[in-house]
């Protein structure tokens, strides 16, 4: 991975996990200082916009009041953030890889998302990290030959209901390792 973009990756991270230590945090939900008498959760995940090939950040919010018990969920779909598809991006999994029993042939593609609700000087936020990576198989030994990561950061403003994307990265780690195959005790083919 390159470093620059580890420690800044590693700084964002720490950050966000600073901060969400302000809040007081149950179950994934927040108990906000301005709304003392809710509880607030924020989960970011996207919607797929087949016709426009595009991945639209949507973020669900979960609202329950304690002196009513009454619970509201909302889903804020950001068309106007929405982003093409990453390179790899499929649905279906049965054509993106074939095992030949030794090694992987072919590409894996994964979209991770990892979020986090934080409470600030009394407001409600969320991040989101948007993390899709693409992984390609030769077929010679049963690792990667390299993977394609790309990542997106994006803000959440509960009072306001806004998103913003505050920073995209992009970087392809290439595999330098290759095991030795080798035949273990039995004649099985092992790879060392």
């Amino acid at each position: 991975m390159n470093s620059k973009f580890a420690l800044v990756l590693k700084s964002i991270m720490a950050m966000i996990i600073l901060i969400s230590t302000l809040g007081i945090r149950t179950n994934g939900k927040v108990y906000s200082a301005v709304e003392q008498k809710k509880v607030i959760g924020l989960k970011f995940y996207y919607n797929d916009n087949e016709e426009m090939q595009q991945l639209v950040p949507t973020v669900s919010v979960y609202e329950m009041d304690y002196s009513t018990g009454d619970e509201t969920f909302k889903e804020y779909e950001f068309v106007n953030m929405a982003f093409s598809y990453p390179d790899g991006y499929s649905t279906d999994w049965n054509v993106i890889r074939q095992y030949t029993g030794e090694a992987m042939e072919g590409e894996d593609y994964n979209l991770f998302i990892d979020d986090r609700t934080v409470v600030i000087d009394g407001r409600v936020y969320g991040y989101g990290l948007y993390q899709n990576n693409k992984r390609i198989y030769s077929g010679k030994h049963p690792f990667a030959d390299s993977e394609h990561i790309s990542e997106r950061l994006y803000f959440f403003d509960y009072a306001n209901k806004e998103l913003k994307l505050l920073r995209t990265a992009a970087h392809i780690n290439k595999n330098r390792f290759y095991p030795i195959p080798t035949w273990d005790s039995e004649g099985n083919l092992i790879y060392s």
